[in-house]
């Protein structure tokens, strides 16, 4: 069984030296005279010793000492998961990259959750069930663009912004004009302002819209533009929605931003969002979360169960009293102490994090109690799995 598997299964040859000739062809075996020889290639194959002529050879191809060792390895290893476990690490020790990757998939073959081999694959577990960091930041509404992952906001964002450079309308110079016109006394400009402003639909102008969003002063304006950007399928709009969602000193700004972004449906809405769970601000974890709640995607439970309790690190002013976060902290309470400013960790309970939580589960009786919470979850994708086998 383990020569069967080893050489058929997964597809490892008992290579040799190789010569691939000019005319195409190729000879392998085992060369009898050395390779630096100036002479005629001696090599002995399966069908007996041949003499090629050094000029008739385009390419010789020698296999390594650590080759022919895993070769001689490899045929007497049983077909189980030690036994691959092994020729794993013999492999890697000696650098024979291909061959651990073929041995690490055969002991998931074996054994599905096999940790190591999971990991040492790239896998992470997300729900009760194994991904691969593609499937994993694909599931989280992630995007791959130019080899890197973005939310889908910013990998659009940036495809758009890179095809439209060329014969671009000048939206910031029209739009200024408008804004002009609006904020003067002739009643006719501003009418014709009104109507101009009502009929934008044209998606470059979007770079436009968000840029005054973020710069006017006017309350009154600043509606304008919200209501005029949210016209606009774009992902500079979106990005720009979700950034005033979180950060809008406005709080109905910030509420009206996430209602046009829930209405949108947009697929992988909640990407950003799970990444400001980790926030270092407490404040932005809780309206991170309340986002989290209004887009309904069961995808949040696990991120923000993890944070429905968290612990701050506290900066205390010497002068004034005040307190500051200064970032997150793992470690146990306490002050720090010296002529410096003092710290010390709190716990935070996250009102806007339980309430998310509420609505994504529909059970309200675990309150903060993280550890319920993680229980629940882990028999939630446990119960998952059995109806999924049971589905097939």
């Amino acid at each position: 069984m383990a020569l069967s598997f080893l050489w058929v299964s997964l597809g490892i040859a008992a290579r040799g030296d190789v010569l691939e000739l000019k005319n195409g062809g190729r000879v392998e075996g085992q060369l009898v005279n050395g390779a630096d020889d100036k002479g005629d290639y001696i090599i002995e194959t399966k069908n007996g010793r041949l003499t090629i002529a050094r000029s008739q050879v385009a390419k010789f191809d020698a296999t390594t000492a650590a080759e022919k060792e895993y070769a001689a390895v490899a045929k007497t290893s049983p077909d189980t998961v030690e036994g691959h476990w092994k020729l794993y690490e013999w492999c890697r020790d000696h650098k024979l990259r291909e061959p651990t990757q073929k041995h690490l998939t055969r002991i998931l073959e074996l054994d599905p959750d096999h940790a190591q081999a999971r990991a040492l694959l790239g896998f992470q577990k997300n729900g009760g069930q194994w991904q691969t960091r593609d499937e994993l930041m694909a599931a989280r509404g992630m995007v791959k663009f130019e080899g890197e992952w973005y939310t889908r906001q910013h990998a659009e964002l940036m495809q758009q912004r890179s095809e439209a450079k060329s014969g671009q309308f000048d939206w910031r110079k029209d739009l200024k004009r408008l804004r002009s016109w609006l904020t003067g006394s002739d009643a006719n400009r501003i009418r014709q302002a009104q109507t101009d402003i009502q009929s934008i639909r044209d998606p470059l102008a979007a770079d436009a819209l968000v840029a005054l969003l973020r710069t006017e002063s006017e309350p009154v304006l600043r509606r304008l533009w919200l209501d005029t950007a949210a016209r606009l399928d774009h992902p500079s709009v979106v990005s720009a929605f979700i950034e005033h969602s979180l950060y809008d000193a406005d709080d109905e700004m910030r509420q009206q931003c996430l209602d046009y972004l829930v209405a949108s449906r947009r697929p992988g809405l909640i990407a950003p969002y799970l990444v400001k769970l980790q926030s270092d601000e407490n404040i932005t974890i809780n309206r991170a979360a309340f986002a989290l709640g209004r887009i309904g995607d069961p995808e949040a439970i696990g991120p923000l169960i993890n944070v429905v309790v968290t612990t701050h690190r506290i900066k205390i002013s010497d002068n004034s009293g005040q307190i500051k976060v200064s970032g997150p902290s793992n470690g146990g309470g306490g002050l720090s102490f010296g002529g410096g400013p003092k710290f010390e960790n709190r716990v935070a309970r996250n009102a806007d994090v339980l309430a998310a939580l509420s609505l994504l589960t529909g059970i309200a009786g675990f309150e903060y109690d993280q550890a319920a919470w993680k229980a629940w979850f882990a028999e939630r994708a446990k119960t998952q799995r059995v109806d999924m086998r049971r589905d097939l």
